[in-house]
């Protein structure tokens, strides 16, 4: 496993480092990230991998890594289905329960559904399988859970959604079931919207409604824009596609058409102009004009009222006006494409970055 960092200033990746190395016959994972953990820069990492060789092919690991360093602190083995495939991962977002599918689970001991109750420093509790169809025909893959984390939503390859009642992981119960085999072979993702979003092969994307058993499109991706993941059948060995779904993050929303990846991340990044330093400085349809002689630094500056910020982001110009002079020290500004500093001509035209 690789963390990378990435400069959304300049659109690249600064840093990439390898943090896990699993022994060569865990062939298929997926992985699940908390938010950071109340005001900290601590995050939640967790990785299920699934074995992919005669050594190991029954045998399933879940591995929690602490970040900001991501530091490696528990591992929990358990059976994999008998063609080790994970479906979708997903954690609570009050961490205290993880879940994920086994769309080719064939007895009750491997589980089409597996809980991972979660201790309050994140590390691994108990374990709860869950079959929702007895008869291990179905296929169930794709997993969302809801806000309040008591409901869990999910699929079945190739014929339709179901939710599953989780406020009680020792009495679950499934309901909700309506056809729609177009979308299911999608992950399921929780939007920043409240809707759940699904995907079909051609790119059309909707959102789950429980209330009128329907998927309601909303766009198209097309077809170039969709992540197919390749299933096995446990019976015949022919293929399903997985459509998958990126976890939505920096704000960003689920439409790729506008062919502008990073304006979601300077939307969501943005920050606000807090302190005009004494009349120095004012915001005018947005953009930022500095007005008299004043000198920005980490702890001074209009974007903060005293915490440090070496780094801004900023989405207008940041205009110079006549006779004013700003000198910055020790910072980074970060500003959107086309964005630029103005100096207004006139006396003084001194600028230091």
């Amino acid at each position: 496993m690789r963390v990378a960092t990435y400069n959304i200033g300049i659109q690249q990746i600064t840093e990439s480092v390898t943090v896990w190395s699993w022994a060569p016959y865990y062939i298929k994972g997926s992985i699940t990230l908390s938010d950071f953990i109340g005001s900290t820069n601590e995050r939640r990492l967790y990785m299920v991998v699934c074995g992919g060789g005669a050594k190991s092919s029954d045998t399933l690991r879940v591995d929690y890594f602490h970040g900001p360093d991501w530091r490696h602190e528990d591992v929990f083995w358990t059976a994999c289905g008998a063609y080790p495939t994970i479906g979708e991962v997903e954690l609570a977002s009050d961490n205290t329960f993880m879940a994920f599918t086994q769309p080719f689970a064939t007895v009750s001991n491997q589980g089409q559904f597996i809980f991972l109750t979660l201790n309050t420093d994140g590390t691994f509790d108990d374990m709860i399988h869950y079959n929702a169809d007895i008869t291990f025909t179905k296929h169930y893959m794709g997993l969302e859970i809801s806000a309040n984390n008591n409901t869990i939503y999910t699929n079945s390859m190739g014929i339709g959604f179901n939710s599953l009642n989780v406020s009680n992981l020792n009495n679950i119960a499934i309901s909700g079931t309506f056809l729609n085999s177009n979308y299911s072979n999608s992950q399921i993702e929780r939007a920043s919207n409240g809707k759940y979003y699904v995907v079909k092969a051609d790119g059309s994307m909707g959102w789950l409604n429980f209330t009128s058993g329907t998927v309601v499109p909303e766009f198209s991706l097309g077809s170039g824009a969709i992540i197919n993941n390749e299933l096995h059948s446990a019976s015949s060995y022919q293929p399903y596609n997985m459509y998958l779904i990126p976890d939505q993050i920096d704000g960003c929303e689920y439409d790729y058409t506008t062919d502008n990846n990073i304006t979601c991340c300077y939307s969501y990044t943005e920050m606000p102009v807090v302190n005009t330093m004494g009349g120095s400085v004012a915001v005018a349809s947005g953009n930022l004009k500095v007005l008299t002689d004043v000198t920005w630094t980490p702890t001074n500056n209009p974007f903060t009222t005293g915490s440090s910020t070496p780094e801004i982001y900023f989405r207008g110009d940041i205009i110079v006006e006549p006779g004013a002079k700003l000198t910055i020290n020790d910072m980074t500004i970060y500003m959107d494409d086309g964005k630029k500093n103005i100096l207004n001509k006139q006396y003084r035209r001194r600028q230091r970055l």
